[in-house]
């Protein structure tokens, strides 16, 4: 396989744990054969050495250096994205422009916003090291400040979404993350290989014990040695038998009395370098999260050692010495291991661990290799989808959001799919796309906009640069879209409304190019100016034609239009795919109409058929003891109205379609302008609604007389149609029975979406 490792940490020189633990687990799936380029974000340094070894170590090197600072976006805490630099998306996006790639690890969750740029055959794995949300909390009680990354358990569920695959380092870690994820989770110990070097007591000689302990300078390891440090000087036996040998940057943070007899090694080329030094090594860790990576390679080396429960968390101990309570018990073991004979006892012992320990990390590789083949195969035959629109679909506050979130649900249960969003994502607004269910598929084209169009891309043309659409055409939407297909290199690109038609420019050849019309937009501009309203679109027929053309198939919202696109287009596909709506119809004993409902955005359409329906409609029959209720973002209009009258109610917006269904008996649909699927004449129907509509708003929604829709021509039909329905009770029986026969013939998903689907399995 070829693999991409990203890492905001060096894997050279393993002169810290979590520096061992990248390298082991890279060097791990390396000696399996597979191909490693390993991209280093230096987060941490550029150090020329370093740099020389990774470039040497593996199969390919990159390195992106650090452009942006972070700031805290969450208040105290980090947000997840808050260490991630711009300049990772142009640097990553290159590469994966050039070359694809079978799986690809990132290091740490703060970083994990990496995993967004490759495409969905990529198996996408997080190494989390440790865990970050809630970390402020445990350091706060332990008494140490918070430093280094820490965030919330929300947050962290974001990142951690991101993946196909998490892997913890210990159990309890990995439960933690099964409950906020639904990505798999393995738990992968620190890799350990078989050593070069292994401790023996042929050096001892009736020398002072030389206790070691190698660390970084994180809070928790200089907390922990405060302690032990403190212990160490209240036991005179033990400080006149030993010597304290500290390696790594923990070595610039440490404060000894004078009678401690020491040796600061400082920072080491080789672990081993530090381990030939010492008899024992210690780990006095007080709390924390993840294995200890200090205590497992002592181990590995055969080499004995005291521990804390906490530095032993997660591996196969079973002697008192490895799960000391305190620093002053360890302090009590260390004097026993003054002892030749209870030391080498102690070296059997690690020995004994480190062998139970290969095994199930043996285990657990397996198990990880297995998962990712898994995953590929399940993803072989599978197409990636990619759906364009500046629309936020997943709001679903008018028939535009609903036609899109539906088509989404379809293809996300048969595709890969992928949403290149036209708009900025903010935190409130990556949680309801969440809450959605399309974490990880809604991309923002703010994470590509920074930056020129690299020459390697196609630049946008003047083919598609239409008068009448040109205030949608935009640069910067243009060169990150181009940015964002050339990654992701999908078989398949939708572009919702002709208005988007420009970016046809940045689809290859090899991928499959669809418009989504909604509506055949030089019809309905006719029709507009034909009822004296001006349209958002101009575009002639002819103008229409010569973009669609380009396509490789349109989508048709309704029968009517497919017919004409088939007729204006006789080499193009034309793909009649009509609007779903999935819901549970509750049976219903009543058929009393007392509530009608009237759904809608602010357009001219809603806010002058509304009008209309008022002042011609309703005052006649609200002596019937109606109520009238608007729902949606055309009711901030009509605020004077219902301040008027009473029976007349501005429900605003931020109610879901069931609840508005619930709330309502009968809808109405009065406008007399418009084009493609009237999407809430639908819905009323799906919902078990009977509907009042014009011709207009029932255009393409099965035959007249026998679809569930009451259609109303004028004044007169409307007044009569509802004396009928207040009158009638069987009449809405017959309307409603009539409309779930219609959905489930002709709105249901595996009809509705049957023509796409299959056009994109090729």
């Amino acid at each position: 396989m070829d693999i991409l490792w990203f890492s905001p940490t060096p894997s050279h020189p393993q002169n810290a744990g979590n520096r061992s633990r990248i390298y082991a687990l890279v060097k791990y799936f390396q000696n399996q054969g597979h191909h490693i380029t390993f991209t280093y974000f230096a987060q941490e340094s550029i150090d020329s050495q370093a740099i020389a070894a990774m470039e040497a170590e593996w199969d390919d090197f990159h390195l992106i250096p650090t452009k942006h600072k972070g700031q805290k976006s969450l208040g105290d805490l980090w947000g997840i994205d808050d260490w991630y630099d711009r300049n990772i998306t142009d640097e990553i996006g290159s590469l994966l422009r050039k070359k694809s790639f079978d799986v690809v690890f990132c290091e740490y969750i703060f970083q994990s916003k990496v995993l967004e740029l490759f495409p969905p055959q990529c198996i996408k794995v997080i190494d989390t090291h440790d865990r970050f949300g809630d970390r402020a909390n445990l350091l706060k009680q332990n008494g140490i400040a918070p430093d280094f990354f820490y965030t919330s358990n929300e947050q962290e569920a974001i990142a951690l979404n991101r993946a196909d695959i998490i892997i913890a380092i210990q159990e309890e870690e990995a439960n933690y993350y099964r409950s906020i994820t639904k990505a798999k989770v393995a738990v992968i110990s620190h890799v350990v290989f078989e050593p070069t070097w292994q401790w023996s007591m042929a050096t001892r000689a009736n020398k002072p014990l030389r206790i070691g302990y190698f660390g970084s300078g994180n809070s928790f390891n200089r907390k922990s040695m405060e302690g032990f440090i403190a212990a160490y000087c209240q036991n005179e036996s033990l400080m006149a038998k030993s010597e304290l040998i500290f390696a790594g940057s923990i070595c610039n943070h440490l404060q000894f009395p004078q009678e401690i007899n020491k040796t600061l090694m400082g920072k080491v080329d080789k672990i081993t370098d530090f381990y030939r030094e010492v008899d024992i090594a210690i780990n006095p860790m007080i709390a924390g999260t993840g294995l200890k990576i200090k205590t497992v390679e002592a181990f590995s080396f055969g080499v004995p050692i005291v521990s804390t429960i906490s530095g032993s968390d997660g591996l196969p101990v079973e002697q008192e010495y490895h799960l000391a309570r305190s620093p002053q018990q360890m302090v009590s073991y260390l004097l026993a291991m003054t002892q030749p004979q209870q030391l080498a006892m102690a070296g059997k012992e690690s020995s004994k661990i480190i062998n139970k320990y290969k095994y199930q990390l043996t285990q657990q590789l397996d198990l990880l290799g297995q998962t990712i083949q898994i995953i590929q195969g399940d993803r072989a035959e599978q197409k990636t989808v990619v759906v364009v629109t500046e629309a936020p679909f997943w709001e679903g506050n008018n028939g535009k959001h609903e036609r899109i979130l539906s088509l989404c649900n379809e293809i996300k249960q048969h595709s890969s799919l992928k949403v290149f969003f036209l708009g900025s994502i903010w935190q409130a607004r990556q949680q309801e796309i969440d809450a959605q269910g399309y974490g990880g598929m809604v991309v923002s084209f703010k994470d590509y906009e920074q930056g020129e169009l690299p020459e390697d891309l196609p630049p946008w043309t003047e083919f598609y640069n239409v008068p009448g659409l040109n205030r949608w055409r935009h640069s910067a939407f243009y060169r990150a879209f181009a940015k964002f297909i050339a990654i992701q290199k999908p078989n398949m690109v939708i572009l919702e409304y002709i208005y988007l038609s420009y970016l046809k420019d940045a689809i290859p050849d090899s991928c499959t190019a669809v418009l989504d019309t909604h509506d055949i937009m030089s019809f309905r501009e006719y029709r507009f100016y034909e009822h004296g309203f001006d349209h958002h679109i101009n575009i002639s027929l002819g103008e229409e034609k010569r973009i669609l053309e380009q396509f490789d198939a349109v989508v048709a919202i309704q029968k009517e239009e497919r017919q004409l696109l088939q007729k204006i287009l006789p080499q193009t596909p034309v793909l009649l795919c009509p609007h779903v709506v999935n819901t549970e119809v509750k049976e219903r004993n009543n058929y009393a109409i007392k509530t009608i409902g009237f759904i809608g955005g602010s357009s001219l359409a809603n806010r002058v058929g509304l009008e209309w329906f008022l002042h011609q409609v309703w005052s006649v029959i609200k002596p019937f003891n109606l109520e009238l209720l608007i729902f949606g973002s055309v009711g901030e209009q009509f605020n004077e109205y219902c301040g008027k009258d009473l029976q007349v109610k501005n429900m605003g917006m931020g109610m879901s379609q069931a609840e508005i269904y619930q709330a309502i008996d009968c809808a109405i649909n009065p406008i007399f302008v418009g084009g493609g699927l009237k999407i809430k004449t639908l819905e009323a129907i799906a919902y078990g609604k009977p509907i009042v509509s014009t011709k207009e708003g029932a255009v393409g929604i099965g035959e007249a007389g026998n679809n569930g829709i009451m259609l109303a021509r004028d004044r007169a039909e409307f007044i009569e149609a509802f004396i009928r329905l207040v009158n009638e009770p069987n009449l809405v029986r017959e309307l409603i029975e009539q409309g779930q026969q219609l959905i489930k013939s002709d709105f249901n998903s595996t009809v509705a979406y049957h023509p796409l689907l299959q056009l994109a399995k090729y």
